[in-house]
């Protein structure tokens, strides 16, 4: 109520507000926080800062593919450097896919990048078999608000597919590969599928556990599929969907 009409009702005067304007003039009130502005979410996050990446998190659109320049180690480990374009762009604790399985960024130079391997990786990948020379596929982790081109790969490899058959048609490579009972039993026709990496689309599914899919031609140019020859194991990954139905299915008895 104003002064002037507190005084004519017989009220005392209102108490004086002190520090609405901070001698800076930047706060309304003395400790209080200033409100945000208008039509503005203000997010937290943890450690204040925006993430920059999505930890672990891959689409299966293959940027380039690489060469691996050296492999040290054994079979309770390894280190591998390879040798691609992005590789200045890389930081000590980034994660890169090699051929769909996420692996960490250890060390890096104008053209190498190297990644560090533990036994449970030697055996579970194909990563067990490089040499100086093999060509991997490679994909950076997503950032918060990229496109999701592909499908969510996680880069956690379920398993080992057998490379079959390949057969044209005009421009496009139809590829079977058998797939490990774990893999097979969360793939769905016309689902995706993660194979070396790349993300496809099933495009046959048989009961012996054969997965056949379409390449087109970008793809059989930039990815180490068109490398392939029968008897060839591949990494793959199950649909992340699929996954956690089978989950759900098998720990509720549906």
């Amino acid at each position: 109520m104003p002064d002037r009409s507190r005084r004519s009702a017989g009220l005392p005067r209102a108490p004086e507000r002190r520090g609405c304007s901070g001698r800076d003039g930047r706060a309304r009130y003395a400790g209080m926080a200033a409100p945000p502005r208008a039509g503005k979410i203000r997010k937290r996050y943890p450690g204040g800062t925006r993430p920059r990446s999505l930890k672990n998190v891959f689409t299966g659109i293959v940027e380039t593919t690489g060469v691996v320049a050296s492999v040290t180690g054994g079979a309770q480990g390894r280190r591998i450097a390879i040798a691609t374009a992005f590789a200045r762009e890389l930081a000590a604790g980034q994660s890169v896919a090699v051929d769909g399985a996420c692996l960490t960024t250890t060390d890096r130079d104008d053209s190498t990048f190297t990644v560090e391997l533990g036994a449970s990786t030697l055996e579970r990948t194909i990563a067990g078999g490089y040499a100086v020379g093999s060509r991997v596929n490679l994909e950076r982790a997503i950032r918060a608000g990229d496109r999701l081109d592909g499908h969510l790969v996680q880069g956690h490899v379920d398993g080992l597919a057998t490379f079959l058959t390949r057969r044209t048609e005009g421009n496009t490579r139809f590829l079977d590969f058998e797939l490990p009972p774990g893999v097979f039993s969360t793939t769905v026709l016309h689902g995706s599928v993660a194979l070396n990496g790349v993300s496809l689309t099933v495009n046959r599914l048989t009961d012996s556990a054969v997965c056949q899919a379409a390449i087109i031609p970008y793809t059989w140019e930039h990815t180490n599929l068109r490398l392939l020859e029968p008897g060839d194991r591949v990494n793959v990954e199950a649909d992340l969907i699929g996954k956690y139905v089978r989950r759900i299915i098998e720990t509720h008895a549906f």
